[in-house]
C-alpha cells in the first residue's frame, strides 16, 4: 500500500442520471487503484444510496451535488454534498432505529450505507444542504484469503 494521497472532486447535476455517473466514476477509481472487487461492489452500492438520497431529498431540481473522494493509506473517504431545499426544513433522519417494515418499499438507504461503510456521518451544512461522509477501508489480501477458506470442521 502506498502512502500517496489521491483526491478527486466534481460537481454533478442533481438528476437521476447522476447516480449512474457517480457509480461509474467510483468503480473506475477503485479499479485503477487495485481495490478488491467485493469491496468495490459494496462501496459502489453505498455511494449510489448516498447520491440517490441527495437527489431525492436534498437538492432542488436543476441543482448540483458535490462529490469528493480522498484515498490514502488503504482508506477511501467519500463525501456527497447536496445544496438543500428551502421547502424542506425537517431535521436529518435518525441514524439509529428499527428498520422499516418488510412491506415498505423505501427507508433502507441509511441502513445499507451504515452496514457497508466503516464510518457514516450525516452532517448539516451551514447555509443549507447536507453532507454524507462514507469511509471505507481496503480489505487486506490475507483477510480476503482467510475469509474464502472453508471453515474448519
Amino acid at each position: 500500500m502506498s502512502n500517496a494521497t489521491l483526491q478527486r472532486g466534481a460537481h454533478v447535476p442533481a438528476s437521476p442520471d447522476a447516480a449512474a455517473l457517480v457509480r461509474s466514476a467510483v468503480a473506475e477509481l477503485l479499479a485503477e487503484n487495485g481495490w478488491p472487487a467485493d469491496d468495490s461492489a459494496d462501496i459502489v452500492l453505498a455511494t449510489s444510496e448516498a447520491v440517490t438520497n441527495a437527489i431525492e431529498h436534498g437538492s432542488e431540481p436543476g441543482g448540483d451535488l458535490w462529490i469528493a473522494a480522498r484515498m490514502e493509506d488503504g482508506a477511501l473517504d467519500l463525501r456527497i454534498r447536496d445544496e438543500g431545499r428551502p421547502d424542506r426544513s425537517r431535521p436529518l433522519p435518525p441514524m439509529e432505529g428499527p428498520p422499516p417494515p418488510d412491506a415498505a418499499t423505501r427507508g433502507r438507504g441509511l441502513i445499507i450505507m451504515r452496514s457497508l461503510a466503516e464510518t457514516l456521518d450525516v452532517i448539516p451544512v451551514s447555509g443549507g444542504g447536507t453532507e454524507v461522509r462514507l469511509v471505507f477501508c481496503r480489505t487486506p489480501a490475507a483477510e480476503r484469503v482467510h475469509a474464502a477458506l472453508p471453515a474448519a470442521a
